[in-house]
């Protein structure tokens, strides 16, 4: 089973100026990153997309991230990892260990806006669209958010998509 790990992240951390930009083109503005202190991140990780190679591989998925902000912080971007699950035992996690694979961060605002500030508790919301019936996936993030933690107050704040494998 293979799986995408996505969270937020607080919008800036002192590796974020010797960071690399990958080659993407605007407006995602996307960072090839390591080492991330996990204490900055506002949630735990969740899956984003799960794929199982011993069934066919669905063409499109929809999938649902929910968070609450474990500590008040600045919601600017996402982080996102892969995990793969070999068997019960083995996994690899490119977060937690030193593979080929790096992790991504997606910045969803510019900074000059400096993102949405959040009390500890407020409710963010990933929904998360995968079209993979091209020869190139594309895959697509709403993000919403619920100051006061209530479901029934989410408002969408941003978007971001993409093609291609990462």
């Amino acid at each position: 089973m293979l799986a995408l790990g996505l969270h937020a992240t607080l919008p800036w951390h002192p590796l974020a100026t010797h960071l690399p930009t990958t080659t993407y083109p605007p407006p995602l503005p996307t960072h090839t990153v390591r080492g991330v202190p996990s204490e900055l991140f506002l949630g735990h990780p969740q899956p984003m997309e799960w794929l199982d190679f011993t069934h066919r591989l669905p063409y499109t998925s929809t999938r649902t991230c929910r968070y609450r902000a474990r500590s008040a912080g600045h919601l600017d971007g996402l982080h996102m990892h892969l995990v793969v699950e070999l068997d019960e035992l083995t996994s690899i996690d490119a977060y937690r260990e030193r593979t080929t694979w790096t992790c991504t961060y997606v910045r969803l605002f510019d900074a000059a806006h400096g993102g949405i500030w959040l009390a500890a508790g407020a409710l963010i919301e990933c929904v998360c669209r995968v079209d993979a019936a091209a020869h190139r996936p594309t895959y697509a993030i709403a993000v919403h958010v619920a100051h006061d933690g209530d479901a029934s107050s989410l408002r969408h704040v941003a978007d971001c998509s993409w093609s291609g494998d990462g």
